[in-house]
């Protein structure tokens, strides 16, 4: 059976682990996992939602209590990520198109934004023009 640190199932019901608590934590940090993945910790027969589970990850993560083993800080890159699954590789493609997706709405926010302020500059300009104008033709 399945001893010490944390598993998870992925979509196909398949079980992945063990993992340290401090890297199903930068994972679900990441976005790499949502908060609905199934998990369980140290053997435990029954799973439970990722979201539910984090309060306690931060706890363990913050005490250092973790069993030696695959650790996320140990040296050499021995159980680091998890292999490539579908999971995974479709988590990192929906995250990447996400962030371009929020990149390019900011970039038209700010061009919009440009935009505007260069048509009030104008308008201030004329108006400052049209007051000059106005003020020359006052002192003839």
């Amino acid at each position: 059976g399945r001893r010490g640190g944390w598993h998870y199932k992925d979509p196909h019901g398949a079980t992945h682990g063990p993992f340290q608590a401090e890297q199903l934590l930068n994972w679900f940090e990441e976005n790499v996992f949502s908060v609905s993945l199934q998990v369980s910790s140290d053997g435990a027969q029954s799973f439970q939602s990722l979201g539910d589970a984090v309060p306690r990850l931060r706890r363990i993560v913050a005490q250092g209590s973790e069993p030696r083993g695959q650790s996320a800080r140990g040296g050499g890159r021995g159980g680091g990520q998890p292999r490539a699954t579908p999971i995974n590789s479709a988590a990192d493609q929906l995250q990447r198109e996400r962030q371009a997706q929020r990149l390019a709405q900011d970039k038209a926010r700010l061009d919009a934004n440009l935009a505007r302020q260069a048509a009030a500059q104008a308008q201030a300009q004329e108006a400052q023009a049209a007051a000059e104008s106005t003020a020359a033709e006052l002192e003839r």
